[in-house]
């Protein structure tokens, strides 16, 4: 917006939209309305037909508020076309038929939205996420796991079905001790301070088709293995079925993201806001170790990745952090 010394002086009329008036520095601005509809007549007409713009013409699409008639809609619907990207003629910017025809005869009739938009959920994650990179200064200490002792353990404690607790499970079972012994870790950063939570609610991160969500497991640290897996397993059923209540979601202090279905490796996470961290687990593979005395073994391993607010936690902090998950991790529980 450029302001002008006439409209800035005090009892000086402002300039009607459509006249040429002389800026700051000498420069002629006009204003944004066309001569010819500038009237005062003109400008009272233009907003009462505004105003009666049905509901069904005002849709919102990425967040913006998009005016287009039914008709317009139904059309740039089946062509795979976002009204975001048409700029409208109409009254307060109305997409009219002829504004889609003109867009349409410049872009040679392709559509300009990829079908499967994303999701008002998809689009809060990428909002979120996007803030955390924006707002919190991460750092990553990664550290490998002999993980020879937690799938033994894993095999001996079957459920009463036969099957086994998922590694998710364990993974939370572990980060939830470790936490009772860091709580600066179990904070968020508020107010330019760190505010320590009373509750240790770990998150984990499931995919669900496209969509991406961190169900919450309350006061993990009180709970057994077998305890955690019965939620985890429910938790991860209803957000595969979309069914996942607000609180089922809200409350973590911390989250852990595990790959190791897939053939990673390694992987540094994004912090969910407003948490302090998040472990990102990779895949269990197999390693040949030599021990102290030179004897080889094959051995199971996989590599953890801790990312951390640098406001909250230091570098000392974060890996004492990891020591003590791998510790856990490589006792069996």
């Amino acid at each position: 917006e450029i302001k002008t010394e006439v409209s800035s002086i005090k009892g000086v009329q402002r300039p009607i939209p459509g006249m040429k008036v002389t800026g700051v520095h000498g420069e002629t601005v006009k204003t944004e309305i066309p001569e010819g509809k500038a009237t005062r007549e003109g400008m009272k007409q233009r907003e009462a037909a505004a105003k009666k713009l049905p509901p069904r013409q005002v849709q919102v699409i990425g967040g913006k508020t998009v005016r287009a008639t039914p008709l317009v809609q139904n059309i740039a619907q089946k062509k795979g076309i976002s009204l975001e990207n048409i700029q409208g003629t109409g009254p307060r910017g109305l997409i009219t038929k002829k504004d889609l025809e003109d867009y349409l005869a410049l872009s040679g009739g392709e559509p300009t939205q990829a079908k499967g938009a994303f999701s008002a959920h998809q689009l809060a994650v990428a909002r979120s996420l996007t803030r955390s990179k924006q707002e919190i200064p991460h750092f990553y200490l990664k550290c490998r796991c002999f993980a020879d002792a937690l799938l033994a353990w894993r095999e001996k404690n079957r459920l009463g079905d036969g099957g086994k607790v998922s590694i998710d499970t364990l993974i939370i079972y572990v980060v939830a001790r470790a936490l009772g012994e860091f709580p600066l870790i179990n904070s968020s950063f508020i107010e330019n301070r760190p505010v320590l939570h009373k509750g240790i609610h770990v998150g984990f991160a499931v995919a669900a088709g496209e969509e991406l969500y961190a169900p919450v497991i309350r006061d993990a640290n009180t709970k057994d293995a077998k305890k955690i897996d019965a939620e985890v397993k429910k938790l991860s059923s209803k957000a595969r079925s979309g069914k996942l209540d607000p609180r089922d979601v809200s409350g973590g202090t911390f989250t852990v993201t595990n790959l190791g279905m897939y053939p990673v490796d390694e992987f540094c996470a994004i912090i969910n806001l407003p948490q302090a961290g998040i472990l990102a687990v990779g895949r269990i593979g197999k390693t040949l170790d030599i021990d102290e005395n030179g004897g080889m073994h094959i051995r199971s391993v996989c590599t953890i990745t801790g990312s951390f607010d640098h406001r909250i936690v230091n570098g000392a902090q974060g890996a004492a952090f990891m020591q003590k998950i791998k510790d856990l991790m490589e006792g069996g529980l």
